[in-house]
């Protein structure tokens, strides 16, 4: 009689054999990454549900995408490639973005539903061309914090 134990065990190794246990590799030339958060405010009150992007500004022409969504508390554990905790050191230009989709007239057999799609971020904000929010990621910094301006709701599309 087999040991069962045996068979799950060499059935463990082969998997960690095709599977790895490094965890996924690392894309060529990402530099040391250094774990950090962002408290965003948003007319003195933590703003959730909020997509939060670092554009570096001081790099040698590659940008790698650092980011983020925050959670209830308005913050956010950034991470490289949405996978890599933490950002490379350096100055960035920070976009703030949160939308809201409202129906506005169900689907029926004539056609797909219409929905309002409102911008819950002063549009400064949210690009960056405009936005005033810089961060420097630095060594032992691991807390910053940005704010928003007041709450806003303006209709965007209408689809």
């Amino acid at each position: 009689m087999k040991n069962p134990w045996l068979c799950q065990g060499s059935l463990f190794l082969v998997f960690l054999l095709f599977t790895g246990c490094g965890g996924p590799k690392r894309p060529d030339g990402l530099p040391q990454l250094y774990p950090c958060s962002i408290l965003v405010l948003q007319g003195d009150k933590p703003l959730e549900k909020a997509q939060i992007t670092l554009i570096q500004q001081d790099n040698d022409g590659t940008r790698w995408i650092v980011g983020g969504i925050t959670g209830e508390n308005g913050e956010v554990d950034v991470a490289t490639y949405g996978q890599y905790p933490g950002a490379p050191l350096g100055e960035y230009k920070v976009t703030v973005t949160k939308n809201e989709q409202i129906m506005v007239a169900p689907s029926s057999a004539m056609g797909p539903g219409k929905f309002d799609t409102y911008t819950l971020v002063e549009t400064e904000f949210t690009r960056e061309d405009t936005t005033p929010l810089t961060l420097h990621v630095v060594k032992g910094t691991k807390k910053y914090q940005v704010e928003v301006g007041k709450p806003v709701r303006e209709r965007t599309v209408s689809m």
